[in-house]
């Protein structure tokens, strides 16, 4: 349901705008990046916002993004403290994006022009004639503004769009990495990790051709995808085995190797970090070091929460999880997941 009140728009009313208005690529765009913010303007007595955003998630994804609340941290920002976050959630399948907050009492409403948020975002590919050109619209499918005394802000609204001219000269042989992704953020060594791979043909051709993934620099194995016709996606697993990958940091990448490709800005594709952990006797979440992972290693755990290795209840053997040297959440759940595990 869309709760926000359209008005035409004159000097002095409320407008929630996208910026920048317009955004042309000409030239080949995948794989650059842009960015588009979230503004208000002239409102009075903001209180809180409920924002639905949405962009085209067949041309672009969702890379980061900045929410300029409150604005007492956030000189452009919105909204004065303290501050109840209430969404923060983007899909970049469906490319949407759903932020909502409020100030709460005793926070003065919010008056004037901020900025709500930023986001980064990556053109995924770049449309070839015979495609048409693209006009997308960054866009909202709800608006909801409140004052102070829960009342709804009626205001105007200005949309953005990015275009995409479609390439003159057709692309016929172009295979793409969109995207990797790891099973777990955390592994233990000597163990199998799955890593999930997304390639696409961004050409006119049907073409067939090997992929690799790689931990740093180091080949994790080879696939080979047949017969992917044009436009077509598919996705491939690798299982990457750590015996003997020495416990640390390790970026993942794939690698598409297609002969004569006529693109080769979209063949690699980096994602985030895997840690390689090792334990005590090289047993899961074996916190107390007994050879078992029993409700003991999570009481062991839980003793040590919130410490760094300098308290006196720090233990080692319970940093599971980054951030490395603190004892967190991620750390106590990754005791519990391996004990309920040995209770299967």
């Amino acid at each position: 349901m869309i709760g926000n009140v359209h008005v035409a728009y004159a000097q002095d009313s409320v407008l929630l705008k996208v910026e920048p208005e317009l955004i042309e690529y000409h030239a080949n765009a995948t794989g650059q990046q842009f960015n588009v913010s979230v503004k208000i303007y002239n409102v009075s007595n903001l209180y809180g916002f409920d924002l639905q955003f949405k962009w085209n998630a067949t041309y672009f994804e969702h890379v980061s993004h900045t929410v300029k609340v409150p604005k007492n941290t956030n000189p452009d920002g919105v909204l004065y403290n303290p501050i109840l976050p209430l969404k923060d959630e983007v899909n970049n399948a469906a490319g949407t994006y759903w932020i909502a907050y409020s100030s709460m009492a005793p926070a003065e409403a919010f008056s004037g022009n901020g900025t709500v948020f930023t986001m980064t975002f990556n053109v995924k590919y770049h449309p070839a004639e015979p495609a048409a050109d693209v006009y997308a619209a960054f866009d909202f499918i709800s608006t909801d503004l409140a004052d102070s005394g829960a009342n709804p802000i009626p205001h105007a609204v200005e949309t953005g769009t990015v275009v995409l001219y479609a390439l003159e000269v057709p692309i016929a042989r172009d295979a793409a990495v969109t995207n990797v992704v790891p099973a777990k953020a955390v592994v233990f060594q000597n163990a199998s990790i799955s890593i999930n791979a997304t390639v696409g043909n961004l050409g006119t051709e049907t073409i067939s051709f090997d992929v690799k993934a790689y931990y740093n620099d180091t080949e994790i194995g080879t696939v080979t995808v047949s017969s992917l016709a044009s436009g077509g996606s598919r996705e491939i697993a690798f299982s990457w085995n750590t015996t003997g990958v020495p416990a640390g940091n390790y970026t993942l990448s794939a690698t598409a190797f297609l002969t004569d490709d006529q693109n080769a800005t979209n063949d690699h594709y980096v994602d985030g970090i895997v840690w390689i952990k090792i334990l005590a006797e090289g047993v899961p979440s074996d916190v107390n070091g007994d050879g078992l992972v029993n409700f003991e290693d999570v009481v062991a755990a839980c003793l040590a929460y919130q410490a760094t290795p300098e308290d006196p209840h720090w233990n080692a053997a319970a940093d599971l999880a980054p951030p490395e040297d603190y004892i967190d959440i991620f750390d106590i759940v990754t005791v519990i997941w391996y004990w309920s595990e040995s209770l299967e």
